[in-house]
């Protein structure tokens, strides 16, 4: 009669750290090959569950009485057991394996023995020197040598420490530590031996039963064992300063480890069908090459790689678990993930196998010379449908990917940190469009920081492509005022004809974006959104760093000096000395919010982050179905009277002049050049009077005092004439001081 089926909770194996991680597969592994293959395994938070027939009790019996450890050595390393004229504990660690007589360790003695059959042939073939330590040169020959005459059962372990290439030569796995078995001045093989050793003494029979209860259900408290545990444990391992007198020993669970070390070689089946990808490294699934965000790595340390660890909720048999783990699936950009943020984006794109839901994050860093860590940064949950945010930012991976195999100077390696960070914000926040905001903010002051550099402006070609607003705007905006004046300012655009040549000066003022980056229009316009590198703004160090009012202020200083041969259009009639300054594409947005900007109830340094961000858009958002001309008066809110008499001259649509004659001509009241210095240098009572002198001669009457100018904030002001508004609001607000004059005719009539 067939046993029921049970649920067991095991509390001691669970997703982190990675010695946990490792013996719940150990434990599954174990089950389906020695004593239970159809053992069902998931998880339920990071704790692993097993589904079958059996129970606790018949669980602890099995591994103290029948479990058979891997066969696991290593006779290529130095410290591997294998030496022929300097035994040191490794030696010693065989030889107590060797003699021992149990049934169980039979495979793992077979392979000791086939181990210094090998080990003869090396000494035999000149590839070892006279202590048995295996030549750098001849390493390659002794892998190939034990690869061949291995058994069956020792070859999952091979596969998980190296890879030999098509030209023979060995690369190092990181699951393992990227090593080839070794572990600091040590070897994984040997403290592997030594715990075998240790659990299966008949005479300890009931501390390693503690140990045992200990790593599968975190039950009791037995004092633990000092074998060395490197990067698995990083807490609990023999570092520098790891104790309050230095360095303490290491404090593991015997149980643990051994478990851990087999749970290591379901991750080594697709090792070598797999070998491509990260960077020249032996890859596992879910092995990728470093990336610095949410790791701030130590001064002299080097990181290798990461590992992203897939945990699961629905029940799977073993061989469903090695499939996964052999041809797990990471992809972004519809290739494999080559780096940390290139994983964390396919988690939420649904670029991962179906079953999985979360994956757990380890950076693998070696510290203090040799020794290695395999530190957890945190889990990344699988999303259920794929993030509209996260996936667009497929679209700046190509051009911010072109640094990362760079020589970088601190400030660039800093920015990218920052880029990757906020990567990595949008990831865990994928609804967010603030998180979108600040990676996009981060991404362009790399641009920044590139644009001072030659060697890296010319490994970037370009700045960063515009970016499409159909697509990007909805995800960006968060409806706050902030984000639309940012939107109105930095996306206006001058019209140019379809296939029209710029000049120079065009490249640089035919758009807001050329005063708010390192970046000029293309001479001949193009599909993709490429841009040129311009010069730096006039008189700027890096404008990000500057106050937003201090660039609104440059940006339109420069605009007038760049628009000195501007010419109006045919179609209106100009009126006044000066050009036009406004752009000819924009996006308005209402009178009440100019109100709000003027009267310093916007946060400045908010929206000067923004407009890093809304410069990145190709043009304004629908401009073509915003009427310029609508009627505002439902948003109207009364404004400062200096913004009043100078927002017509800062507005691309003509005025109506009121005149004499029954018809009304169209007149485009031109600023003067010198009046955005002039307003800069404090003079505006100046620039207010000479606008009213031309007002005047444009036919319209001021009704206002002087001293109504007075108290206006000068920076304030000239930041609104940027913002570009309706021209119903426009002629509302001169009607402020400006009122028109009844016709006497109608009063005679009525």
């Amino acid at each position: 009669m067939k046993s029921p089926t049970k649920v067991l909770t095991l509390e001691g194996c669970r997703s982190s750290p990675l010695l946990s991680y490792l013996q719940s597969f150990g434990v599954i592994r174990a089950l389906h090959e020695q004593h239970l293959p159809e053992v069902l395994c998931y998880w339920k938070g990071s704790t692993l569950q097993i589904e079958g027939s059996i129970d606790r009790q018949h669980l602890m019996e099995f591994f103290l009485h029948r479990y058979k450890p891997a066969p696991i050595v290593s006779p290529w390393n130095g410290r591997g057991g294998f030496r022929i004229r300097k035994p040191q504990k490794g030696e010693r660690a065989v030889q107590a394996i060797t003699e021992r007589s149990d049934s169980r360790l039979e495979p793992l003695q077979e392979t000791i023995r086939i181990a210094k059959e090998v080990m003869e042939l090396a000494k035999g073939s000149g590839w070892v020197d006279r202590t048995g330590k295996v030549k750098n040169k001849a390493k390659p020959l002794l892998l190939a040598a034990c690869r061949s005459a291995f058994p069956d059962g020792a070859l999952d372990w091979l596969d998980a420490v190296f890879v030999l290439s098509d030209d023979k030569s060995p690369h190092y796995p990181l699951m393992l530590g990227g090593t080839g078995g070794a572990l600091g001045s040590g070897d994984i093989a040997t403290n592997y031996l030594e715990a075998v050793h240790l659990l299966l003494d008949q005479r300890k029979t009931d501390q390693s039963s503690e140990w045992l209860s200990h790593a599968l259900f975190s039950s009791g408290r037995p004092k633990l064992s000092s074998v060395p545990i490197g990067h698995f444990l990083p807490g609990t391992a023999k570092t520098v300063n790891s104790s309050a007198f230095g360095t303490a020993a290491s404090a593991v669970n015997p149980w643990s480890f051994v478990l851990g070390m087999e749970g290591s070689l379901l991750f080594a089946s697709g090792v070598a069908r797999r070998f491509q990808g990260s960077m020249g490294m032996a890859t596992t699934p879910f092995t990728v090459s470093k990336s610095p965000a949410e790791y701030l790595a130590a001064e002299n340390e080097t990181i290798k790689g990461e590992l992203w660890l897939p945990t699961w909720e629905r029940p799977m048999t073993v061989p469903e678990v090695r499939r996964i783990l052999a041809e797990g699936r990471l992809s972004w950009g519809g290739k494999h993930a080559s780096h940390g943020i290139d994983a964390a984006k396919a988690i939420s794109t649904l670029g991962v196998d179906r079953g999985l839901n979360r994956f757990e994050r380890y950076v693998v860093a070696v510290r203090f010379g040799d020794l290695t860590m395999a530190v957890p940064t945190g889990s990344f949950s699988v999303v259920n449908r794929p993030a509209e945010r996260v996936k667009m930012l497929g679209e700046l991976d190509v051009w911010v990917d072109r640094f990362r195999k760079a020589e970088l100077p601190a400030s660039a390696r800093s920015a990218l940190r920052r880029v990757d960070a906020a990567q990595i914000r949008v990831v865990r926040d994928p609804d967010s469009p603030e998180a979108l905001q600040d990676c996009l903010a981060e991404v362009a002051l790399l641009e920044w920081i590139v644009s001072r550099n030659e060697s890296l402006t010319t490994r970037a070609r370009h700045p960063i492509p515009l970016l499409s607003t159909d697509r990007w705007c909805s995800l960006l905006d968060d409806g706050t005022g902030e984000w639309k004046l940012a939107v109105a300012i930095a996306t206006q655009r001058d019209h140019f004809n379809v296939g029209q040549s710029l000049t120079q000066r065009e490249q640089r003022r035919g758009a807001a974006l050329s005063f708010l980056r390192p970046a000029a229009l293309p001479a001949r316009p193009n599909r993709r959104g490429l841009l040129d590198w311009a010069d730096r703004v006039p008189g700027s160090g890096n404008p990000v760093s500057w106050s937003t009012l201090d660039r609104l202020a440059v940006m339109l200083t420069n605009r007038a000096i760049l628009c000195g041969d501007r010419q109006a259009s045919e179609r209106v009639q100009p009126l006044g000395s000066g050009a036009p300054l406004a752009f000819d594409r924009f996006s308005p947005v209402t009178m009440s919010l100019v109100a709000t900007f003027l009267n310093g109830q916007i946060d400045d340094r908010r929206l000067g982050r923004l407009l890093t961000v809304t410069a990145l858009l190709d043009r304004p958002p629908s401009w073509k179905k915003s009427d310029p001309h609508r009627d505002g008066s439902a948003e109207w809110q009364p404004i400062t009277p200096a913004r009043a008499v100078l927002g017509p001259f800062f507005h691309p649509q003509p005025m109506t002049e009121p005149t004499d004659l029954e018809e009304e001509t169209e007149t485009l009241l031109l600023p003067s050049l010198s009046w955005p210095q002039q307003l800069q240098a404090g003079q505006t009572d100046m620039v207010i009077r000479e606008a009213l002198i031309r007002l005047r001669a444009a036919g319209f009457r001021p009704a206002v005092r002087h001293e109504a100018f007075r108290g206006t904030s000068t920076e304030r002001l000239i930041g609104s004439l940027l913002i570009p508004t309706y021209s119903s609001t426009i002629r509302k607000a001169l009607e402020m001081v400006c009122p028109p004059v009844p016709d006497p005719t109608l009063e005679g009539e009525s």
